[in-house]
């Protein structure tokens, strides 16, 4: 916390984000191992109020003395920017859930080539016309600490493991669309061999398809697709923001039936199934189990400390900072649409 009471040289409150990523990966291209790569990276995000003025400043080390440089330029910045008279302050200090997994720690980059380069292999052996348009694996990680002037400082670290893959095949004249699948693990026991036989078995559905018709008609989304839905276009509509801005469709629709009784959507970053069981947002807040929709109802927005503070709501726990401006926004952690009872067939 020495960075803290230095920055209380310059600013009534002040908040530091330091973050270490490290990053793996190999790639393949056109059936060929076509690179690999490992890097790490090291940041500092400083968020400094004095008088009601914001500055914020963003430093490529987590070197002391370079942090130290940030807080000093930061505190340039907010002499000349605007006065929120809206400013609520930073989060107080937290009670946080320890139910979290156990960290990981990935393997080398050379691990990863190898995993490539057998399940190349054994694509080749199982589909001698499907082709490889591109394939990734590798590991990523992050360890981050949150400090604040008001007595929050959180350390957690996350690791996860990843393979994608993506193929086409041709049969004659027709060429299947582009086919995708991946899998995500918090080890390095990644499951190729069902990504590559699902891969497979969607292009044999890509072999059979047939021009549309116009029409009403009953769509089946695979999970990636509903996300995808979700995610761009109602997934915005769940922030605080913007039900304070009245950008939401949900704005007024709290407790009321919005979608089909099936649907239930929770952002539950301790989910068995989670990659991101962070035990506090980018603010320090601590997260928790937020209900968004229950057998079709609306139970409420998802809230960061700014914008519920405003508002006269609690924080959710949801705080998401972007590293390109420093800035703190909404997001979801580990968004969950709970898994019906119907089959495929």
């Amino acid at each position: 916390m020495n960075l803290i009471k230095y920055g209380e040289n310059f600013f009534d409150e002040l908040e530091i984000h330091i973050i270490n990523r490290r990053e793996i990966s190999a790639k393949a291209e056109l059936n060929q191992i076509s690179s690999s790569s490992s890097s790490e990276l090291s940041m500092a995000v400083i968020r400094g109020v004095k008088d009601s003025r914001m500055g914020i400043s963003i430093v490529d080390s987590d070197e002391e003395e370079k942090i130290k440089s940030g807080i000093e330029r930061a505190f340039k910045l907010s002499k000349i920017n605007e006065k929120d008279e809206s400013w609520p302050g930073f989060p107080e200090k937290q009670k946080y859930n320890n139910k979290v997994q156990e960290k990981y720690e990935p393997k080398d980059v050379d691990y990863f080539v190898n995993l490539l380069t057998l399940s190349l292999k054994d694509i080749s052996e199982k589909r001698n016309n499907a082709m490889v348009v591109g394939a990734e694996t590798g590991s990523a990680g992050v360890k981050s600490r949150i400090m604040n002037s008001n007595g929050i400082d959180v350390e957690q670290s996350d690791f996860l493991s990843f393979f994608v893959l993506v193929m086409m095949a041709r049969y004659g004249e027709k060429v299947t669309p582009s086919i995708f699948d991946m899998d995500v693990q918090k080890s390095e026991k990644l499951n190729t061999e069902r990504v590559i036989n699902s891969c497979l078995k969607k292009i044999e559905y890509g072999k059979e398809g047939k021009k549309s018709e116009q029409g009403e008609a009953k769509v089946i989304f695979e999970p990636f697709a509903l996300g995808e839905i979700v995610q761009y276009a109602l997934y915005p509509s769940f922030s605080g923001e913007r039900k304070v801005k009245g950008t939401s469709i949900l704005s007024g629709k709290t407790g009321e039936k919005v979608m089909s009784e099936k649907i239930n959507i929770v952002d539950d970053p301790f989910h068995e199934m989670s990659l991101l069981k962070v035990i506090a947002d980018d603010e320090g807040v601590a997260t928790r189990r937020n209900e968004i929709i229950k057998n079709g109802v609306f139970k409420g927005f998802l809230w960061n400390y700014y914008w519920s503070s405003i508002h006269g709501e609690k924080s959710t726990g949801n705080g998401v900072r972007s590293f390109r401006t420093g800035s703190m926004g909404i997001g979801a952690h580990n968004m969950v649409i709970e898994e019906g009872k119907e089959s495929i067939e």
